[in-house]
């Protein structure tokens, strides 16, 4: 009897450690999504400022340079585009990013961000395309401090949280 209640005991503790560790986990994944994104931005900066690509190729260049889940949602956006499946770059972007949000470490206003860019995609002059990449640019800077903040202060917090949360319920039922 002993012995099943410590096997329990355990697997409760080390569950809540693990829940603890990926919620601390989602912290670093958005650290990492957003620092993508402020490459993606820069790409698309060069790309259009120097190169005049056109943007289904612009996101098929992004496709190929980032890693999931950011790859397919890029990769996705340039099929739409090239097949001419969306009006907009915007309806691209928000249909994409609403499929795969949940594969996202994001949070509403790191999206929120991203679709502002896409409202203006391709309806400008490359003045006005280089303001609003900028604008994005000093956004996504601000995201990315929070974001790093957030990361220093919670991530031990979801760790030590979650034995605590396991060892809490143990104590409880013992």
């Amino acid at each position: 009897m002993i012995s099943i209640k410590l096997v329990c005991s355990l697997i409760i503790i080390g569950s809540c450690t693990f829940m603890g560790i990926k919620f601390g986990d989602t912290l670093r994944k958005r650290v990492k999504e957003l620092n993508e994104l402020m490459a993606a931005i820069y790409l698309i900066k060069t790309q259009i400022h120097y190169t005049f690509t056109p943007l289904p190729e612009i996101f098929n260049v992004l496709s190929k340079k980032n890693k999931e889940p950011l790859k397919t949602i890029f990769e996705n956006i340039s099929i739409s585009l090239y097949a001419n499946d969306v009006d907009s770059v915007y309806e691209a972007v928000e249909y994409e990013l609403n499929n795969k949000i949940h594969s996202l470490s994001l949070k509403k206003e790191d999206k929120d961000i991203f679709m502002d860019l896409a409202k203006s995609l391709g309806d400008t002059d490359i003045e006005g395309q280089n303001s609003i990449l900028e604008l994005t640019e000093m956004k996504l800077k601000k995201q990315i401090e929070k974001a790093d903040l957030d990361l220093k202060n919670n991530l031990k917090i979801y760790q030590y949280l979650g034995f605590t949360i396991g060892a809490t319920i143990v104590i409880l039922i013992v």
